[in-house]
């Protein structure tokens, strides 16, 4: 959440590239405490399809 908190505040901020570099670097798949664990099996897998759609359409 820490990660996160950083992230908004710099964009609240302006700082719409240094926000981009720390999610990429903290918050990337396979990154911080690993969380999504605890989760559902379904639920992971919608936050993984959010992801590579994203991904997919940034390319």
């Amino acid at each position: 959440m820490t990660s996160l908190d950083n992230v908004i505040q710099l964009i609240a901020d302006g700082k719409l590239k240094e926000a981009r570099v720390l999610a990429r670097s903290e918050m990337a798949i396979g990154q911080g405490s690993g969380l999504g664990r605890h989760m559902p099996r379904e639920f992971r897998e919608i936050g993984l399809s959010f992801t590579v759609r994203r991904t997919t359409l940034r390319e």
